[in-house]
């Protein structure tokens, strides 16, 4: 099975200005647990998902921080044509629950997720 068989093709974007409060709000509101973070011109900045938002939320104030400070440092992602059983490995690697995915020409198309899939792995 590929990637794009699985994708979740549902992206919710947020500004990387936007403060983790209301990054937290968009999450409520969609009912996702990842958004993928975009510059004011709408390039991509990266992702942040529901414990990262959680975790830097701890250590600082929601309000005033940016939802780019709780973006990782590095970003896990693949291509639609990839197998899903090498997603997962590299999620797994990577202790991430959630990959963004690309089509063939750098768009970002959805994510593909570990927790709803992984009882497919034999």
């Amino acid at each position: 099975m590929k990637v794009r068989d699985a994708i979740n093709t549902r992206v919710i974007s947020i500004d990387s200005d936007a403060n983790l409060l209301e990054a937290a709000r968009r999450m409520e509101e969609h009912q996702v647990d990842v958004l993928a973070v975009v510059t004011g011109d709408g390039s991509p900045a990266g992702v942040v998902t529901d414990h990262e938002l959680a975790s830097t939320a701890e250590a600082s104030n929601p309000r005033t921080t940016p939802v780019a400070t709780a973006m990782p440092e590095e970003m896990a992602g693949c291509y639609e044509d990839v197998e899903f059983v090498e997603a997962i490995q590299i999620m797994m690697l990577m202790r991430i629950r959630h990959m963004p995915v690309f089509d063939q020409h750098d768009q970002l198309i959805g994510f593909v997720s570990a927790q709803p899939r992984t009882h497919d792995i034999h």
